[in-house]
């Protein structure tokens, strides 16, 4: 009976023995952080990147916007000239009320955006090209060149949805440099169909 005690007794102090060994415990402040979840494909979100082509996708066209790009002149003309004259026919097309016109630097930064180089720009479909980022319905281009003495100033309205030329009209001055202003002046006047003096 001694011996049945003994054997009960070792076995009652090493079952706990084997049960530790088997699932060891953990104490609280041990514990491992959970494993991360597996990824699946479908839980994976792609990253939105612009198609090359959207980055020079023409804005929506607005009928009434007008644009007015820079004169081009001949060799023979002083290059000051472009920006004052350019300026004058812009204002020249608001004034009349006609339409909404773009101004320069918006022009320049939308074009920008769209790395659009508009030096060297004279072509139509070029110029249609442009006009199409800018999101005008017409377009004024000109040009301003010299014959001797007399100056030529020719401007041009384009139909961006067509790309055809609308209207037209020429003003020759035989005058000094200072008196192209009011040339560029004539010049909008016949060009939108009023009367100039």
């Amino acid at each position: 009976m001694k011996k049945l005690l003994t054997i009960l007794f070792i076995l009652f102090l090493t079952i706990p023995s084997f049960a530790f060994l088997v699932a060891p415990s953990k104490p609280e402040d041990t514990k491992e952080p959970p494993a991360p979840a597996e990824t699946k494909p479908a839980d994976v979100k792609p990253v939105y990147t612009k198609p090359a082509e959207e980055k020079t996708k023409p804005v929506k066209r607005i009928d009434t916007m007008l644009a007015v790009f820079d004169l081009e002149i001949s060799d023979k003309v002083d290059k000051a000239v472009v920006r004052p004259l350019s300026e004058s026919i812009r204002r020249e097309i608001v004034m009349s009320g006609r339409y909404e016109v773009i101004d320069r630097g918006n022009m320049n930064k939308i074009l920008g955006e769209q790395k659009f180089q508009l030096s060297g720009c004279a072509s139509g479909e070029c110029i249609v090209e442009a006009g199409q980022l800018l999101g005008v319905g017409k377009i004024v281009t000109g040009s301003i060149g010299l014959v001797g003495k007399t100056y030529y100033l020719s401007l041009s309205v384009i139909n961006v949805e067509t790309g055809k030329i609308e209207n037209s009209s020429e003003d020759k001055c035989k005058c000094e440099i200072d008196d192209l202003i009011d040339s560029s002046k004539r010049l909008v006047k016949r060009l939108l169909g009023e009367t100039s003096p």
